[in-house]
């Protein structure tokens, strides 16, 4: 399926960090050019991080609540409201 396993130790993360917010970053901006280009995808960013630590229920329950978030049932405006 194209995954390639990568052990926890050798993530550039600290051990507290649940979100790899540069591949985050990179993949936001990869897989959505022609919605991102021009914007800055840093508030997008902080949302997802925001919600994955905010969730009480565990990694299952925060998982859900991004998913919602990537499927387009939020929106994200710059600082000009577009």
């Amino acid at each position: 399926m194209g995954w390639n396993f990568t052990a926890g130790r050798s993530l550039p993360r600290e051990t507290t960090q649940t979100v790899l917010v540069s591949h985050l970053r990179n993949a936001i901006v990869r897989l959505n050019p022609e919605v991102i280009a021009g914007y800055d995808p840093d508030p997008v960013v902080e949302e997802i991080v925001a919600t994955v630590s905010a969730v009480e229920g565990g990694l299952g329950r925060a998982n859900e609540q991004v998913l919602h978030l990537l499927r387009g049932h939020k929106q994200f405006r710059d600082a000009d409201g577009v």
